[in-house]
């Protein structure tokens, strides 16, 4: 398995960098809309070269831009260019105008599919309006309707045409209404990679988006969230429980017991997979982030983690007690007849009752002097805080006394059997252990009375500090001697 999670990381972490660097292979064309009318009427005014002469003419005479004569020479210009321009093309219609003037650049598309793309390419107003199978030729960095195709993904067929690189041509339907400009592009740069090379002022070269260029750079990073599902998944082969029907400490009987640690472990692994795969779906349908995202994305990569953690927690259990069940790592197995172990169970009942008394009264006390005080300091809330410091105490004390008796009923229909290992101890159908993170064994003492019994106590973390637990083993005639090795080795581990 070992191996396997190696594997994994290390193609991903592959796939992750070989996805940030992988580059389309040229040539790239280049397909946008093309504004001919506006083309045509900028005929009739001066383009900027002329009108780089212009105003060099007016700084030459001292000329301000705003007075009559600075008109008249504009108007002068404008008709020795009109004079000598081919007035004939003025006059023309649109379609007339592209048939004559783009005539050397333009290629009719014949082919059932090109007509149809340059159709609606032409009369898309915006990216929305481009049909589906060609959005993710748009580059997501700009709002302009160009689209950017490698040779295999072009929609038309240029094959027999000598399109030559860095050339503006026209691809037309043959009735010459519906046309977009195409551009083959060969040597491939961002714009940063443009400036980096100094061939920003190079009109012969043009930037191609990074997300076109790079198509894998943005998607790279779905490959954690696939390589945490990778990881996740065969961690339900690795809480399978040990077969082993040979090792006669193997027990039937408690099959159930390690198979409710098994499926807790499944169900918090099955919650953390789904919290996760929520979260991640936040991104993949682009959900907003202000109407309900943000809080779907953040809760459910919280309860994720949590899960993970908790089910990692149960997983060790369930190995810790398919170990001992197996016979590894066990330091005796004690089984008992259905009397003593009925009495064992009784005395229990006793103990916990009698300490849960002293904490009830303790509790008690603590409740009468709190709310009294808060009675005396407000005498119009008195009614109410007496009335919910009595209930406090009264559930208090129902919680007492019902959780050991029903603790002592699910201990008297267990199996009559104790398991204890280097790190936990099973006890008829209760499964103790201190070899958890933040459980710490704290001592293992024999205790003489009308039933001997092993007191081991371990502590866990909690908000306050740490909480105490006594188990209470009893002792089989007969194992005085036993008991007092394994409460010498327990105490000698803790060390």
């Amino acid at each position: 398995m070992a191996k396997y999670y190696i594997l994994v990381i290390v193609i991903c972490v592959a796939a992750f960098f070989g996805a940030a660097y992988y580059k389309l292979s040229p040539p790239i064309y280049i397909i946008k809309q093309y504004n001919l009318s506006y083309e045509q009427s900028s005929m009739k005014e001066l383009n900027d070269k002329e009108v780089e002469i212009f105003d060099s003419l007016l700084q030459e005479k001292g000329i301000n831009y705003r007075s009559a004569e600075a008109d008249h020479i504009y108007d002068s210009l404008l008709n020795q260019k009109l004079i000598y321009s081919e007035n004939e093309l003025l006059k023309l219609n649109e379609t007339e105008y592209f048939k004559k003037a783009k005539k050397d650049s333009i290629i009719i598309v014949k082919n059932s599919e090109g007509i149809s793309f340059i159709h609606s390419i032409f009369k898309a107003k915006s990216q929305i309006d481009i049909p589906e199978k060609y959005q993710k030729y748009l580059s997501s960095n700009t709002f302009s309707v160009v689209l950017y195709f490698t040779e295999k993904d072009l929609p038309i067929d240029v094959s027999e045409h000598k399109i030559k690189e860095g050339i503006r041509y026209f691809i037309a339907t043959e009735d010459y209404k519906n046309y977009l400009t195409l551009t083959k592009v060969n040597e491939l740069y961002t714009a940063e990679e443009l400036i980096d090379k100094g061939y920003l002022s190079d009109s012969t070269k043009i930037a191609i988006p990074e997300d076109i260029l790079y198509p894998y750079i943005e998607k790279r990073f779905w490959i954690f969230p696939i390589m945490v599902l990778l990881l996740l998944f065969p961690m339900y082969s690795t809480i399978k429980p040990k077969e082993d029907k040979v090792n006669l400490n193997r027990l039937s009987e408690m099959e159930e017991v390690l198979e409710r640690q098994v499926t807790t472990a499944k169900i918090w692994l099955s919650l953390g997979i789904f919290c996760f795969v929520a979260a991640c779906a936040v991104i993949f349908f682009e959900m907003n982030i202000s109407e309900g995202g943000g809080a779907i994305f953040f809760i459910g990569n919280f309860l994720a983690l949590a899960s993970i953690i908790v089910f990692f927690y149960y997983r060790k259990r369930a190995k810790q007690l398919s170990q001992i069940l197996t016979g590894e790592g066990v330091l005796a197995k004690w089984e008992y007849d259905a009397f003593f172990w009925q009495n064992y169970v009784d005395n229990i009942l006793q103990k916990f009752q009698k300490m849960n008394k002293s904490t009830l009264l303790m509790v008690s006390i603590i409740i009468i002097i709190v709310f009294g005080f808060i009675m005396i300091a407000d005498p119009k809330a008195a009614k109410t805080m007496g009335l919910i410091g009595l209930g406090l105490i009264a559930l208090i004390t129902i919680v007492a006394n019902i959780v050991p008796i029903i603790s002592a009923k699910n201990l008297a229909k267990s199996s009559p059997i104790v398991i204890i290992g280097q790190n936990c101890v099973l006890l008829g159908k209760q499964f103790h252990s201190w070899g958890m993170f933040g459980n710490r064994f704290e001592s293992a003492m024999i205790s003489e009375d009308e039933i001997n019994m092993l007191e081991v106590k371990y502590s866990y973390r909690t908000k306050h500090g740490r909480s105490t637990v006594t188990v209470f083993v009893p002792i089989p005639k007969g194992k005085m001697e036993e008991a007092q090795e394994i409460a010498k080795r327990l105490m000698e581990g803790k060390k």
